[in-house]
């Protein structure tokens, strides 16, 4: 499993030798004129470790990454947990390279390029939601797409701030390479 991880890690930082991750976000929000373009960071192991955990994450569930940047949190879910992994994000390269990296890999995880507030994520058992930056609006229009039983770990937040339906059923501590925030694990 960690020669695994590994390797998915090396391929992911092969893969950007000559594309910033972080330019590549920049210059994508630019385009879209959003006024903060510095909108991006990734989830390390331990943190997803720690969000799948609190999922009590198994292989029958289908986890749903919601802006998943590169995919290490989504490979990372797959390696770890064994899971079913969508993967969801609207920057064309890093969906591109994710795939390609998937399939040298083979992983078998549905990586899509699509905005996530128009996805159907309807057949997920579990969302991984890092929201730190979105809009009030963009979060209560994911919350409306969640259905009954779906099991959520936002970050920042409990989605109850936002849709009286949320319950909270666990408030944990995680870390960012920024420092550390609470997790929340809501369920509708």
């Amino acid at each position: 499993m960690l020669q695994l991880i590994g390797k998915a890690e090396l391929l992911c930082n092969l893969f950007y030798l000559w594309h910033n991750p972080y330019r590549v976000v920049k210059k994508f929000l630019q385009k879209k004129g959003v006024e903060d373009v510095h909108q991006y960071g990734e989830t390390p192991l331990e943190t997803i470790i720690s969000i799948g955990r609190a999922l009590n994450l198994k292989k029958n569930d289908h986890v749903f990454e919601l802006g998943s940047g590169r995919g290490l949190a989504a490979f990372y879910l797959k390696i770890f947990f064994g899971c079913r992994v969508t993967a969801i994000e609207q920057i064309p390269l890093f969906v591109k390279k994710a795939r390609q990296i998937n399939k040298l890999l083979k992983l078998d995880i549905e990586f899509r390029c699509e905005d996530f507030c128009e996805s159907d994520f309807s057949n997920a058992t579990a969302i991984y939601l890092f929201g730190t930056c979105l809009s009030d609006e963009i979060i209560e229009k994911i919350c409306k797409k969640i259905r009954a039983k779906q099991k959520v770990v936002s970050i920042s937040y409990p989605l109850s701030d936002y849709d009286p339906d949320f319950h909270l059923l666990k408030m944990f501590e995680v870390e960012y390479p920024w420092g550390k925030t609470e997790a929340y694990l809501n369920e509708k």
